[in-house]
């Protein structure tokens, strides 16, 4: 697979944080609906096919037992944003147990991707992104192929923890970057 530069010149993309910068629970009820909708989504979709959510025993249950909160509350008469914050908080303590700690701004951090569907996510936990960058490419979307390698944790030497972006796989990532571009100047990966 290789880069498809004229998509690339004739469609708008983003440098993506593959782990959040922003974490901020979002501000506006329709925000926060759809927020809500991508955990469910993914939950739902987690239960489907266990070894995708990662999770085992009572971090299965609490999964479980939000997707079943979420849905309550988007199915309420009135959408509650206190209701919303507390299932906000579950989800990250969940799938983003770092999010308290500095965000990594190094490149290590980054990849390129569609602007639609970057801005579709919102401020995801990775997990949910993941999970949206492998229903891409199962539907034929356009995705890089070192975006994809990097949600699918292709660089990281440990992947024990397949649903969090850790500093371990941000500093893999970026050493693969690195490694390439000496092998690409030293004409090791060139093909005339």
């Amino acid at each position: 697979s290789r880069f498809q530069f004229n998509r690339f010149k004739s469609e708008a993309w983003d440098i993506e944080h593959i782990r959040s910068v922003a974490s901020e629970m979002p501000e506006s009820k329709d925000k926060q609906k759809a927020w809500i909708e991508n955990v469910v989504l993914f939950i739902s979709d987690s239960d489907k096919n266990k070894k995708v959510n990662g999770l085992h025993g009572q971090e299965h249950v609490e999964a479980q037992s939000i997707r079943d909160d979420s849905r309550a509350l988007l199915t309420a008469k009135t959408f509650k944003s206190n209701a919303f914050e507390l299932l906000f908080n579950r989800v990250i303590e969940l799938y983003d147990p770092g999010a308290n700690d500095e965000i990594d701004q190094s490149i290590g951090n980054l990849t390129l991707l569609d602007s639609s569907t970057n801005r579709s996510y919102q401020n995801a936990v990775f997990p949910i992104k993941r999970a949206r960058i492998i229903s891409l490419d199962k539907s034929a979307t356009f995705v890089p192929l070192c975006t994809k390698n990097a949600f699918l944790k292709y660089y990281s030497h440990h992947v024990d923890k397949m649903m969090f972006w850790a500093s371990q796989d941000s500093q893999d990532h970026q050493k693969a970057m690195a490694e390439m571009i000496v092998k690409f100047f030293n004409r090791q990966g060139v093909r005339l």
